[in-house]
């Protein structure tokens, strides 16, 4: 890992159907449930040939992954480099290039629901010092698979964790494979 910040794709590159460039809305209405994104990071370092997931517990109380919402004109990507940097001080990461994962739900918020989607991108960090963003954040992690799965509150970031697992998995395998 080269130790440098990575937040935005080369020029024409998406991210699993994430564009880079369009402007993010907020927040609208449909069928009387409001419509919420939030973009976060999947941090992710290598121990000895392990994935440990950096997990955090928002202030609400639930365990998952760094997340918020996006600032106008920000796009999907800007907004999940920005909130990660802002919830776990860690500047210094690599996003992987082409990989997103979405997770979807519906939860009560101040008397309506909101149908909820969360874009997570994967990044490998370069350091596992974390300084929590006190106003967000009351705790964090870092863990293997099996330990994240059993830490994660909701049942749609722990299939987010399954599928990013699965992908580093595959990386690896790929580094493994010689070459012909």
């Amino acid at each position: 890992m080269s130790g440098r910040r990575s937040c935005s794709h080369p020029a024409g590159r998406t991210s699993a159907g994430v564009h880079d460039r369009k402007k993010i809305i907020i927040c609208s209405m449909a069928q009387n449930n409001a419509l919420e994104a939030s973009f976060g990071i999947i941090p992710v370092r290598l121990e000895n040939g392990v994935p440990r997931f950096l997990l955090v517990r928002h202030r609400a109380g639930h365990w998952g992954f760094p997340k918020g919402h996006a600032e106008p004109g920000e796009t999907p990507l800007e907004a999940a480099c920005r909130e990660f940097e802002e919830e776990t001080g860690i500047r210094e990461y690599e996003v992987v290039p082409g990989t997103s994962f979405r997770e979807h739900y519906t939860r009560p918020k101040k008397g309506r629901l909101v149908n909820k989607t969360v874009t997570y991108f994967l990044a490998y960090a370069a350091t596992d010092e974390v300084a929590c963003q006190e106003t967000e954040i009351s705790d964090y992690r870092w863990a293997a698979e099996a330990e994240a799965r059993d830490l994660i509150t909701y049942p749609e970031s722990r299939e987010i964790l399954r599928h990013a697992a699965a992908e580093i998995e595959k990386a690896l395998a790929a580094a493994e494979e010689p070459a012909d």
